[in-house]
């Protein structure tokens, strides 16, 4: 059967590359956070979120500053989830991300939307910003991309490919 077939090569891609990907990058990542570490994420990642979960189930002691931003305010998700789990929690907007960077912060965990071949990461809006700001004030920076999300593209410049939406949406309150 051609769709049992299917199926079965579904199941191994899912595996290979989505669950075994992330558990190699969990397990790696959840060894570089230490107790007492602050640590700074963007937005919602399934991934990310799931690093600092396990790091605290491992009995590590942090603190998580989450940096959202409008409209989509992913991050307010993540604070609550983290949260849920014990783990001391701080929200504030990109603006704030200079202020808290410089004293408070001791890592910063970023997602990837796609890993480029020439290494180039895409991320959501902010994430080249927050990565300079860590650049400008030393802290280590870890990016955390599942191998499903490397591409063979390369990319020279960050305008071509700008996350676009509606200007709109800027100016809609969520509830």
């Amino acid at each position: 059967d051609a769709r049992e077939e299917l199926l079965s090569e579904c199941d191994r891609y899912f595996e290979e590359n989505i669950y075994l990907a992330a558990q190699a990058i969990t397990t790696t990542t959840v060894n570089r956070i230490n107790d007492g570490d602050t640590i700074l994420i963007y937005g919602r990642s399934q991934l990310i979120l799931r690093i600092l979960l396990t790091a605290r189930e491992e009995g590590r002691k942090f603190r998580v500053m989450v940096v959202d931003n409008r409209p989509d305010l992913r991050g307010v998700n993540a604070c609550e989830r983290l949260t849920e789990a014990d783990i001391p929690c701080s929200y504030v907007y990109i603006n704030s991300a200079t202020y808290v960077m410089k004293d408070q912060i001791t890592k910063v965990l970023l997602s990837a939307d796609a890993l480029l071949a020439n290494g180039y990461v895409l991320g959501p809006v902010g994430t080249a910003m927050l990565a300079l700001i860590a650049h400008k004030y030393n802290k280590p920076v870890i990016v955390c991309c599942e191998t499903y999300k490397f591409s063979e593209r390369v990319q020279t410049d960050s305008i071509l490919f700008n996350e676009l939406a509606d200007p709109n949406d800027m100016l809609k309150t969520k509830t």
